[in-house]
C-alpha cells in the first residue's frame, strides 16, 4: 500500500463542484441566502417546539380525569 485512497466518481464530482462554488461570488451569495433561510426555519421550529413543550407541561398538570387519553394513531375511523 502506498497510502493513497480511491474515491468513487460521485465523491470526485462533489469535490469539483465545491471547489468551483467556493470561488464564485454568485454561488457564495446563494449559499448565504440558503443559510439564512435555514436559520429562519430553525428559529420557527424552535418556537413551535417551545409552544408544544409548554402545552404538554400544562396538560400534564391537569387532572387525568379531565382529559381522555390520546395516542398518535389519530381518531378511530367512523363506521360506514
Amino acid at each position: 500500500m502506498n497510502g493513497s485512497r480511491e474515491y468513487g466518481e460521485n465523491a470526485v464530482l462533489r469535490v469539483k463542484r465545491i471547489r468551483h462554488l467556493l470561488g464564485c461570488p454568485e454561488s457564495l451569495a446563494a449559499m448565504r441566502s440558503r443559510l439564512r433561510r435555514l436559520d429562519d426555519q430553525m428559529d420557527g421550529l424552535a418556537q413551535s417546539r417551545g409552544a408544544l413543550a409548554e402545552y404538554i407541561g400544562a396538560a400534564e398538570r391537569m387532572s387525568n380525569e379531565t382529559c381522555p387519553p390520546v395516542d398518535d394513531a389519530g381518531p378511530e375511523p367512523l363506521p360506514a
